[in-house]
């Protein structure tokens, strides 16, 4: 019976298995997709109009705060950045990078020419991580520089309409 059983089983485990099966269907039109950036996209201008506080004790989890100075980030195509805060010019370099994790997310990291302009001073809060910036798309809308992870706030940049 054994002898009669094990290839009959074989045979229809093998017959089941055609590459016909391995194709993947065509993904639902209609799911849900959270809109993003296309990375080349990035390039252009960008301008701070957003500081959002959200504190893991907070009873209030939407907190905005005034825009302490104008900030704009200008992202060239040939990788290089230019920030002015209140007039002030501070010029380095950004990459884009895809999550290893999620390759649909990436995120823009800055590195400044000189390291003491890589930060935000808010007066209490003046984060500094090396000389650099990293800036993900949260939304489609906006570019952000989040410090939520230690009760700091998120920083959201919009792009400006290209001038002619």
């Amino acid at each position: 019976m054994k002898n009669i059983l094990y290839p009959l089983l074989f045979l229809l485990l093998a017959i089941s298995c055609t590459p016909e099966d391995e194709i993947s269907p065509e993904p639902d039109q209609n799911a849900y997709r959270p809109p993003t950036l296309v990375p080349s996209q990035v390039i252009g201008q960008w301008k701070l109009v957003k500081i959002n506080a959200v504190s893991m004790m907070a009873i209030d989890p939407d907190n905005n705060w005034p825009l302490p100075y104008e900030e704009i980030l200008h992202l060239n195509p040939d990788s290089s950045i230019t920030r002015s805060r209140n007039g002030v010019k501070a010029t380095g370099t950004f990459s884009i990078k895809t999550l290893p994790t999620n390759p649909t997310e990436w995120y823009v990291i800055v590195k400044f020419d000189d390291p003491s302009v890589a930060f935000h001073d808010l007066g209490y809060f003046k984060p500094n991580f090396s000389q650099g910036m990293w800036l993900r798309n949260g939304n489609a809308e906006y570019l952000m520089l989040n410090y939520s992870a230690f009760d700091g706030p998120t920083f959201y940049y919009q792009k400006e309409p290209a001038t002619k």
